[in-house]
């Protein structure tokens, strides 16, 4: 969970240079929680 919110945050800060504000933080993490709400990060083994 950490890196699918993370991630978006750095590729904005760090390749396109574009400045992080609240709402790049809030959909981030909202991608993120969509995502394991439908089990994207479920261990399989």
């Amino acid at each position: 969970m950490i890196r699918a919110v993370s991630a978006p945050l750095y590729y904005r800060l760090l390749a396109s240079g574009d400045p992080l504000d609240e709402a790049t933080a809030d959909r981030a993490a909202e991608a993120a929680l969509a995502a394991a709400r439908a089990g994207a990060y479920v261990v399989r083994g």
